[in-house]
């Protein structure tokens, strides 16, 4: 699930206006109004204006923001891909989406490039809790 509030580009140029900035539209297409941010062009279920806020490969399906391994032993390892031209926030929520909303479990952090995995070593005194990764770009 994305949940995506007002990006401002930094003085980026995003000349179409479809939510990407030009030099990243030019990496991926050649030119920057040769895709649309509305559209989903490698079928990964995220749309190209999410994967440029993310930083991730709009031509690759492979290529997406989503938590990709979570692992319990005496906590719990919460594990994402990353850029290292974003900054991440882990959430997380106990029990349900009404009972307080999101809270911080790692703060904001730079992406290193790489898989990056945060450790939740409260989450045993919940029934659930549920994860979210926020970039701030």
């Amino acid at each position: 699930w994305w949940e995506v509030d007002d990006v401002v580009f930094d003085g980026e140029i995003d000349t179409d206006g479809d939510g990407m900035a030009d030099g990243w539209e030019v990496r991926y297409w050649g030119s920057p109004t040769n895709s649309d941010g509305s559209v989903d062009g490698d079928g990964d279920g995220t749309r190209d204006a999410f994967e440029f806020v993310a930083d991730t490969n709009p031509t690759d399906r492979n290529s997406a923001l989503r938590i990709n391994k979570v692992a319990f032993t005496n906590a719990c390892f919460v594990t994402f891909p990353t850029s290292a031209q974003r900054m991440y926030d882990v959430l997380y929520t106990i029990d349900d989406f009404t009972a307080g909303g999101w809270n911080d479990l790692s703060g904001p952090f730079m992406g290193s490039g790489a898989d990056m995995t945060f450790t939740d070593t409260d989450f045993a005194t919940s029934t659930q809790t549920y994860y979210r990764i926020k970039v701030i770009y």
